[in-house]
Parts: C-alpha cells; structure tokens; sequence
C-alpha cells in the first residue's frame, strides 16, 4: 500500500512539474540600454542648472550640497564609508526638465517588457540623486522596499567622462555586470533595471564622477476587472489541474513551491507575485480557480 502510495505521489509530481515547465515564461532579472535623451536639465537648489558632464568646480559644489549616502541594515539605517560611499541628494533639493522625464518614462516601459512586466502599469519614481567621486563604491546588497507595490530598481547613469563604476547584479547564480560604457565616455546616458531582490553592488569609481539618478519602478494597481487571457488546454490549465489533483491526493499534506525571489510582507499579493514571476493577469485567474491559494490578497 506504501509503495503503491509512493508510486502515486512520483508520477503526480512528475505532472506538475512538466505542467510547470510548459507554462513557465522566462523573464528577465536585470535589463539595460542607452536612454534617448542624454541632458536631464539638472537644477539644483543653491547652485542653479547644472551642466552635464559635470567640471571640477561645478563637481565640488554639486558634491557639498549633497550628504554622505545611508544604507539600510535591517531596521537601522547606518552611515559608514567602509560599506558606502556616496554622495546623495534628496529630490525635493532638484529638479529635471519634462524631455528627461518622457525618456524615462519611455525606457521604463522598454524596461517592463524585457522584465515580463506590464509596462502600462509600471511608474518610474524619482528617488535619489547619486555622486559617486573618484574612490566611490557601495557593496553588495539589496534595495528596500520604499513604497507599496515597489517591484524593480532602475539606475540612470549620465554622461561622465568616468572610469570604474560598474553596476554587478546577482540572481541566486546568474550574474550580470553592467559597465555604462557610453556614460563613462561622455557620449550617452544609459539605464539598469532589476528586480529589487537582487544583491547588487557599484564597484569603486577608479576615476572622475559617475553621477545617476535612481527611481523605484512601482506597478500601479490595476483598474476594473482583469481581461480573461487563458483559453481551455493552455498550459495553464494543465497547471490548474495538476494542482488540484494533487492537493486532491494529498490534503493532509502540504503542497510547497519555493519562488526564485525574495519577498517581504508587503509583496505577498496575488498580484505582485505573478508579474514578479512574469505570470499574466490570466494566468494568475487561472491560479486562482486551483484549491492552493486561497488565502493571498488580489
């Protein structure tokens, strides 16, 4: 009877873990490109516009208006040179022109599909302006969540002339290393986006100023019922009923899947976990006609 018992629970494994397979739709942890607008129109309180690429004294000033970058650890923020070190400057203190703001918006929307998420949903938010001078670095280590529905980091690094400063981004073994070549010679701004989970580290600036600015990508909640997108005999479907003949079998047992990313309270929505795993509004109904989740918030 065990054996019989044990023979059962392998081969619906086996189906789940092909329906899984099937339906599953790569996405993405960390994408990047050059932006179409290379001036942000940069002002600042106290200095005025400020010119792109920066000079030395301009550099100087623009550097004393900032303060010495935090970092977060648990629920302490720190200062210290040794983990950190960054200039930073509080948006309230500067402002950008509208031309920079629609190349943003338009590369987050690049950014959102390459990421497998829906790019009419995700809002680039302006967080922090970022000096790092010569010998500048941040260890590894991951973004917080700054606001409700924060999915993803996007980094706009203008144009320098700067050598050093590569962003490393980590996803359990992937890695991926972004260089910012045309920022670094001056010719371009350019972006990273990641997912927010992601270790990740600026490696020391070597020479000259890397100067970015850093936005949270928030996904707006969605309006109005979801349109239906799954069809019968999707992958999805088999997925469905995998899982409900599985749980079916087992139901004193429980059913676990471990996710690739990491999540904190505030991210444990239907909603936020499938477009972090590139799920569709459809797929994720789909889910939720299976007896598994009943429990998480839409």
């Amino acid at each position: 009877m065990a054996r019989k018992q044990r023979t059962k629970d392998s081969v619906t494994a086996q189906w789940l873990t092909e329906a899984i397979s099937q339906a599953a739709r790569s996405a993405n942890y960390c994408v990047s490109g050059r932006l179409p607008v290379a001036d942000p129109g940069l002002e600042v309180q106290g200095l005025g516009p400020v010119r792109i690429p920066l000079k030395g004294t301009v550099a100087k000033q623009l550097a004393a208006s900032c303060r010495v970058a935090p970092y977060g650890k648990g629920t302490r923020t720190l200062v210290d040179t040794k983990v950190r070190k960054t200039f930073e400057l509080d948006p309230k203190k500067f402002t950008v022109c509208d031309a920079w703001n629609a190349g943003i918006a338009d590369v987050t929307r690049t950014a959102a599909e390459r990421l497998g998420l829906p790019a009419d949903r995700l809002e680039a938010r302006l967080y922090k302006l970022l000096l790092y001078r010569s010998g500048g670095f941040f260890r590894s280590h991951r973004d917080s969540e700054k606001h409700d529905r924060m999915l993803a980091s996007l980094i706009a690094v203008l144009p320098g002339p700067f050598a050093g400063g590569s962003l490393v981004v980590r996803h359990g073994m992937a890695e991926e290393r972004i260089g910012f070549d045309e920022a670094a010679a001056g010719t371009g701004a350019c972006y990273a986006a990641f997912y927010a989970d992601c270790e990740h580290e600026v490696r020391p600036v070597t020479s000259g100023i890397r100067l970015a600015l850093a936005y949270n990508l928030v996904l707006k909640p969605q309006r109005g019922p979801s349109r239906r997108e799954v069809k019968p005999s999707t992958p999805t479907d088999a997925i469905v009923s995998a899982i409900d003949s599985c749980v079916g079998m087992r139901r004193a047992r429980p059913v676990v899947f471990a996710l690739e990313h990491h999540y904190t309270q505030r991210g444990l929505s239907l909603d936020l976990l499938g477009r972090r795993h590139g799920c569709s509004a459809g797929r994720m109904e789909a889910v939720q006609r299976s007896s598994v989740l009943p429990a998480l918030p839409v």
